[in-house]
């Protein structure tokens, strides 16, 4: 880690309106260890079209008043964002005092804006000298808490023969579709993976997960199993642990986060790739010549697919398509994505100071 900056930067992590991207906000923002403020943003609705020239703006017009009012001196020295609608924003605050913008994600806006863009594989972000690609997304559940979900469940479970097989389900995510037909291609497919090593399934769906496909998975699993349908309230979540107990992993290709989860534990992995709602009529934009550069220049929007993200993981031996064999030792952990965006953090404002 660089040396300590002295005084300690002040950072503004502005919240927008996910979940998820508040949850690694705030993760990244108290891993640097610098004083924090956190900015609520509120957006007025109707919000913003996008346009080619938004992500250009210095405004807190996009903002209801309690919002702006909510915005003044003292003035940070670092604003950490995530989300298109912020850019405007975050260029405002950081124009006040010339502090350093770091976004999360993909901006939609000209790179040159930002003083470091952390990015992850799904969004294909073309290289420049302020992006830096993280293995997975910051935050998530830490390896604390998936050991003790793992010490209260593992007497539960200890009846259930070895290997055991965490077979975690998301649902459809445009353009990708789960449907009956699909939880029931899997649920054959899991099953003979458990009935070829002897073992059991630990079957975790979730809240995107179409009761149709959850119950056409269920009805073709034959053989011993522990199931949790997020469709049937009252039952305690195994999630976590399952993540620490399980010996191999199978999850859908829709969901980056429960791809990602399943990496950190360096078990095999098995991704269930899902198939389009609609076939792509066209070859992706990335190789075409230009392409590149409007995407730097924020007038061309780099994609999110999950399916890149799978490759990512492929290609780094940390995951393999389901039905394909492991042609080697189970993988090694991967790096910390909240390690590497925390260095990168400081390695930029030590240049900056």
């Amino acid at each position: 880690m660089p040396p300590s900056l002295d005084p300690p930067p002040l950072v503004w992590a502005l919240l927008g309106h996910r979940a998820g991207d508040n949850a690694q906000i705030r993760a990244l923002a108290e891993a640097l260890t610098w004083p924090v403020e956190t900015k609520q943003l509120e957006w007025r609705r109707p919000w913003p079209l996008w346009s080619p020239l938004y992500g250009r703006r210095r405004s807190l017009a996009p903002l209801t008043p309690v919002a702006r009012d909510a915005l003044g001196p003292p003035w940070p020295d670092l604003v950490v964002a995530i989300g298109w609608r912020s850019v405007p924003v975050a260029n405002w605050i950081a124009a006040q005092k010339d502090a350093a913008q770091v976004h999360l994600g993909r901006p939609r806006a000209p790179f040159e804006a930002f003083d470091l863009i952390l990015t992850t594989p799904q969004y294909g972000l073309p290289p420049a000298p302020n992006v830096v690609r993280l293995p997975g997304p910051v935050g998530g559940p830490d390896m604390a808490a998936i050991a003790a979900a793992g010490d209260s469940w593992q007497p539960r479970l200890a009846h259930l023969p070895r290997p055991w097989i965490a077979v975690l389900v998301g649902g459809s995510a445009p353009p990708l579709t789960f449907g009956a037909a699909d939880g029931a291609r899997l649920g054959k497919a899991v099953s003979a993976m458990a009935r070829a090593q002897g073992g059991t399934l630990l079957v975790a769906t979730g809240p995107r997960t179409d009761p149709a496909a959850a119950a056409a998975l269920t009805a073709r699993i034959d053989g011993p199993a522990h199931l949790f349908r997020w469709d049937r309230p009252g039952d305690e979540n195994p999630y976590l642990a399952y993540l620490a107990l399980a010996d191999a992993f199978v999850v859908t290709g829709d969901s980056i986060s429960m791809m990602h989860e399943a990496s950190r534990m360096a078990r095999p992995l098995h991704v269930f790739p899902l198939r389009r709602r609609i076939p792509a009529l066209l070859p992706p934009l990335d190789n075409l010549p230009g392409v590149a550069t409007l995407r730097r220049q924020g007038l061309v929007r780099a994609p999110r697919r999950a399916e890149a993200f799978a490759a990512a993981l492929i290609a780094d031996g940390r995951a393999v398509r389901l039905g394909d064999p492991w042609s080697g030792p189970p993988p090694l952990q991967p790096p910390d994505p909240l390690d590497q965006a925390v260095r990168a953090v400081h390695e930029m404002m030590q240049r900056r100071h």
